[in-house]
């Protein structure tokens, strides 16, 4: 990405690969060295701001398709505002209402948070693929990629994590379904990348969604 100049073009998500790439590494040191107190802080905390940075990549997704309908983009930033505002307040509310220890209150609490922001990062990229799709709207190769990698990698960490609502602790150490989407969505990205972008080509047959009369109502609506 810095080679080809995509990082200027993809903020975030080149943020998004900075940090877990030293999350990573990190990680490793931690664990070899049996840091188990250190390994916690890093991984947890770590999550939450890839959390936030995986929200303002899907955002920049959404800029991008969108870059020509001022009304959908400022509805596509009006549901992220109210995501995360619902997700700090679901797990925030049950660190304060779990019985327990204050290790096992906060350990809920990421997890209740980790499950909803991969339910609610997973929602807001399929309702970008429903928007682009039903319009007609045509995707860049490299945001498509971005878009495709960050897909499997959420649909995998959701299927994790149901994981640990039903088995607790004890499925740390019998799933990776994570690492494995993650491991999938970098081998989706490294080949979406790398490739060259393809010339654009208007179709000869616009869709019939009239997607101007849509934005400009979104514009009036999100206006009052």
């Amino acid at each position: 990405m810095w080679l080809r100049g995509l990082n200027r073009e993809f903020p975030m998500f080149w943020s998004f690969l900075v940090l877990n790439i030293c999350r990573s590494i990190a990680s490793f040191t931690f664990y070899h060295l049996d840091w188990g107190a250190a390994y916690f802080i890093e991984f947890y905390s770590a999550q939450v701001v890839e959390v936030v940075l995986s929200f303002f990549v899907i955002h920049e997704l959404y800029r991008q398709v969108f870059h020509s309908y001022r009304g959908l983009r400022a509805l596509g930033s009006l549901l992220f505002r109210w995501a995360a505002v619902v997700m700090v307040l679901v797990a925030g509310m049950s660190t304060t209402s779990r019985p327990g220890s204050y290790f096992d209150r906060v350990w809920a609490a990421l997890m209740i948070f980790d499950r909803g922001s991969a339910i609610a990062l997973g929602g807001l990229l399929l309702l970008l693929f429903l928007f682009s799709g039903y319009f007609g709207l045509s995707w860049r190769r490299h945001a498509l990629g971005i878009g495709v990698g960050l897909g499997i990698a959420f649909s995998l960490a959701i299927v994790e994590l149901a994981m640990f609502s039903y088995y607790g602790k004890l499925a740390i150490n019998i799933t990776s379904l994570r690492s494995v989407g993650f491991d999938c969505g970098v081998l989706v990205w490294v080949g979406c990348l790398m490739a060259p972008e393809p010339t654009v080509t208007v179709p000869r047959h616009p869709p019939q969604h009239n997607l101007d009369k849509w934005n400009a109502t979104l514009q009036e609506l999100l206006a009052r």
